[in-house]
């Protein structure tokens, strides 16, 4: 997005945007991306002139399948019917979209601390219960009457439960 923004801002059309987008993927992700392949099929028929540059943007949108750039996309187009500052638009989509990649990794990084803080804390209680059990009998007063295997039993409940509202909350509710 900034490659082709800076190449807006220079004067030059879409067209030569996309190859200059074309030499940086190239060079930073190597002609296996897929990403590459489609951006060059539509330099190559911008070039052939089969369709317009404004619908060709659209059927690479829909063909990688990335919603930010069908955004790109529809701002190109309305940019180019109602003759819009192209280079600012442009510029300030890719930031647009930059924050909204760098909220999401910020989520998908707190989503992991979480997820780990769930598995220590859940292998916690058995661990500790194990580790009594095996050295002394200090929790057998616990199962001998039946207030305390009352009270272990709600305690058994209440865990579960936590457990259950942890994974839900972690896994983005209800669905």
């Amino acid at each position: 997005m900034y490659v082709m923004s800076s190449g807006f801002s220079s004067g030059i059309g879409l067209k030569e945007a996309v190859g200059e987008c074309c030499k940086t993927l190239r060079s930073s992700y190597g002609q296996q991306s897929i990403f590459l392949q489609k951006m060059e099929y539509m330099y190559r028929a911008m070039g052939e002139g089969n369709m317009s540059e404004e619908a060709l943007f659209r059927q690479f949108t829909a063909d990688t399948g990335f919603p930010e750039l069908k955004q790109v996309a529809v701002i190109y187009g309305l940019c180019l019917r109602t003759g819009g500052d192209l280079p600012k638009a442009m510029i300030e989509t890719a930031d647009s979209m930059l924050r909204r990649l760098q909220l999401w990794n910020e989520v998908q990084a707190r989503t992991s601390e979480k997820r780990l803080e769930f598995t220590v804390m859940i292998s916690m209680v058995p661990g500790m219960i194990g580790a009594i059990e095996s050295v002394s009998n200090y929790l057998d007063p616990l199962y001998e009457s039946i207030s305390g295997r009352v009270i272990m039993t709600l305690c058994l409940l209440g865990y579960l439960t936590s457990v259950v509202w942890s994974v839900s909350v972690l896994e983005g509710g209800r669905k």
